[in-house]
C-alpha cells in the first residue's frame, strides 16, 4: 500500500484493475490525487483509488511495481486455490480439515 509522503508531482503509482495500471502523479490535492490517467485518481484520505459515479470499488494503490506485481501474483494464486477447491471433489475428513483450518465454524452432522 502506498505511504501518503509517495503522493508527490512525478513520482509513479500502480494500482491492481487492469484500467488503472500504473501512471504519474500530475496534481496532489487536499482531496485527491491526480495521475496520467483519467481512471486513476486517489483518494487522499483512503490512499485507494476513487469511488466513481460509475459503479467502480477502491482498490489498492502501490508506489513499486514490485509490490503491485506481487499484489497481482498473491490474487492469481488465491482464486486459483479458490477455483481448485471449487471444482474438487472433497472427501467428508477433507472438507472437515478445511473447515477446521479455515475457521469456518460450519457445524459438522451428526
Amino acid at each position: 500500500m502506498i505511504k501518503p509522503e509517495h503522493l508527490k508531482v512525478g513520482n509513479t503509482v500502480y494500482a491492481t484493475p487492469s484500467w488503472c495500471g500504473e501512471a504519474v502523479i500530475t496534481k496532489v490535492g487536499r482531496k485527491y490525487t491526480y495521475t496520467t490517467s483519467h481512471n486513476f485518481v486517489i483518494d487522499n484520505n483512503l490512499l485507494m483509488t476513487k469511488f466513481s459515479d460509475t459503479g467502480v470499488s477502491h482498490h489498492e494503490v502501490y508506489e513499486s511495481k514490485e509490490a503491485f506485481n506481487c499484489d497481482v501474483a498473491r490474487g492469481s494464486f488465491t482464486h486459483t486455490v479458490k477455483q481448485a477447491i471449487k471444482t474438487r471433489r472433497l472427501t467428508f475428513e477433507q472438507a472437515k480439515q478445511i473447515n477446521e483450518l479455515l475457521g469456518f465454524g460450519i457445524e459438522l452432522p451428526h
